[in-house]
């Protein structure tokens, strides 16, 4: 018997459940990749997109910082696959082995890279974002009070390896600008928010070089040559209706030749294209909007096509807070809406909730964008923030509420105590033709008060990760099912955890329970999370190992402050 046949036995045997694939996850088309349903995207949890595009690697040529970056050697830290610490699984140095081997698989055959910058600095907050097309993973760095870089990494599916083939800035870099803050990744295309860049231009690559609009934002967007694998700053986008403090960029997401970027932009106005007249208006601040863009693939260009409010926009509702796109699909979050209707679509106009959340979505038709749907969850409570993170594929939508109450534990539990302030959920929607229903309730299976759960999400087929900054467990590595370990107290605080759950049918079950092999107080794991092709990966922005680039390990040191590193976990495994 082969040892994924194994598997799904040991599934069937603990599970109760059998699976149609012979692994233990949804199914997977009788091969080792999961397939998605179509190229998908995401915000700030940034969710990875999936795509047909494969990458290569590059001469070694080192990047430059005029925008049009360039590959560098590939000796980036832990390519080999074994795991962060000191060998044992849980980077104490004590042997203890905290990692429980899953179905007779070692945990370093799970957790398969563990990934920092090239030369990891103090506060650089490398893995603040992430995003994922097939082999190749984009990682932000804001750098705090420095330049942000955005690291590229490729994947050997051979080898498993991964190496760095290029590093990102923009045309017109300033220390705090945050670039970086926000990527999303489809193929050859990656689209990067900078919500502090400071110029007051408007729409596509107009003059970058003023400071005149403070906190304004841009995004950027670079392109890869699939002949020479190297990389180029294709556009600089700016909103129509640019003002200081609007931040612009806060949020991407890109699916094909689409682009969406978020706002904190102040205007009034509802629902789409409201004109000159609407975007001028800024009585409204922080409601938020969203700025489509479209691509002609004829010439490369980019030009702005949508202005999106939302249908009941006002003062402070954050809209935008959270992106995804999956085809010509936009999903939104605005976790200060303050409508306490459970029903989709229901009433947008009752404000007895406050910060209670919605999502948004929508849909293009040609080039007309229309409102599909007002989502709302079961349980809806006032500050639930629902719509904290967003992700899409195809018909499912999945939604994170990171301060929701319920002690509730795994899948569609009891959601009606609110015993465990921000404890977090996630809940999965679906879609059958334009009607959308709540599929599932999803919770941590040790879930309590400031776990946080829900706070990122990657959606990819039948797969769903959902990332826990507040979990404290202290626990290493990775175990299988219905599992997790109990709050450690304050000396694990906030060292992060991702929790993976899978579909079969329209039933969800969790997976993984999924911690760093060197987990430390507040190196807040699970700030962003990124699936696709069968491969996970979470960030840990304030991790503080001193990995160099030369493969090094971290080790259990803490000798850089925040600077961050992503962990890379191999699904095929379960």
């Amino acid at each position: 018997m082969d040892l994924r046949s194994l598997h799904h036995l040991l599934c069937v045997a603990l599970l109760g459940v059998a699976l149609p694939s012979t692994g233990c996850g949804p199914d997977d088309a009788g091969d080792d990749s999961i397939a998605s349903t179509d190229d998908t995207s995401s915000s700030t949890d940034d969710t990875s997109s999936s795509t047909d595009g494969t990458s290569s690697s590059t001469d070694g040529t080192s990047s430059s910082t005029d925008g049009t970056s360039s590959s560098t050697d590939g000796t980036s830290s832990s390519t080999d696959g074994t795991s962060a610490g000191d060998g044992d699984g849980d980077g104490d140095g004590d042997g203890d082995d905290a990692c429980v081997p899953l179905f007779g698989v070692s945990c370093d055959q799970i957790q398969t890279a563990y990934l920092k910058q090239l030369s990891p600095g103090t506060g650089a907050s490398f893995g603040i974002s992430v995003a994922m097309s097939q082999d190749t993973l984009a990682v932000g760095a804001t750098g705090l009070g420095s330049i942000g870089e955005v690291t590229i990494f490729v994947r050997d599916p051979s080898s498993e390896q991964w190496s760095v083939q290029a590093t990102l800035v923009s045309e017109n870099l300033e220390a705090g600008d945050g670039f970086g803050m926000t990527v999303d990744l489809d193929s050859d295309t990656l689209v990067v928010g900078a919500q502090r860049e400071d110029s007051d231009a408007t729409g596509v690559d107009g003059d970058a070089s003023n400071n005149l609009a403070s906190n304004s934002g841009a995004a950027y967007v670079f392109v890869r040559d699939p002949a020479t694998a190297s990389w180029s700053q294709q556009a600089y986008l700016k909103a129509s209706n640019t003002g200081a403090d609007d931040w612009f960029g806060k949020t991407v997401a890109i699916a094909g030749d689409l682009i969406a970027v978020g706002s904190e932009e102040g205007s009034g106005a509802t629902g789409i294209n409201g004109g000159p007249t609407a975007e001028a208006d800024d009585s409204a601040q922080y409601a938020g909007a969203v700025y489509v863009f479209v691509r002609d693939p004829a010439t490369s260009t980019w030009t702005q096509e949508a202005y999106i409010k939302a249908s009941n926009a006002e003062y402070l509702d954050s809209f935008g807070t959270s992106l995804a796109l999956s085809g010509e699909t936009l999903a939104v979050g605005a976790i200060r809406e303050d409508s306490c209707d459970t029903n989709i679509n229901g009433d947008e106009t009752d404000n007895a909730c406050n910060n209670a959340g919605a999502v948004y979505v929508f849909t293009r038709a040609g080039t007309t964008w229309t409102q599909e749907a007002f989502v709302k969850p079961s349980n809806l409570d006032a500050f639930d923030e629902f719509g904290t993170s967003v992700a899409l594929d195809g018909d499912t939508l999945a939604v994170g509420a990171h301060y929701e109450k319920s002690c509730a534990t795994t899948v569609n539990g009891d959601d009606t105590d609110n015993e465990c302030p921000a404890a977090g959920a996630a809940y999965v929607f679906t879609r059958a033709g334009v009607d959308w229903s709540q599929q599932a309730y999803l919770k941590a299976p040790n879930s309590n008060e400031d776990l946080l759960f829900g706070g990122s999400l990657a959606l990819d087929g039948d797969w769903l990760a959902v990332g826990a900054t507040g979990e404290a467990s202290g626990t290493a590595g990775v175990t299988g099912g219905e599992t997790a370990s109990p709050d450690g107290g304050s000396l694990n605080y906030r060292e992060g955890a991702a929790y993976l759950f899978a579909r079969a049918g329209d039933s969800w079950m969790q997976q993984a329970y999924i911690k760093a092999s060197n987990p430390d107080w507040y190196d807040m794991l699970g700030t962003s999370v990124a699936l696709d092709n069968g491969i996970l990966a979470v960030g840990a922005p304030d991790e503080e190992g001193d990995a160099s680039s030369d493969g090094t390990l971290a080790g259990a040191n803490d000798n850089t402050v925040d600077a961050g590193a992503v962990y890379v976990f191999d699904l095929d495994q379960f």
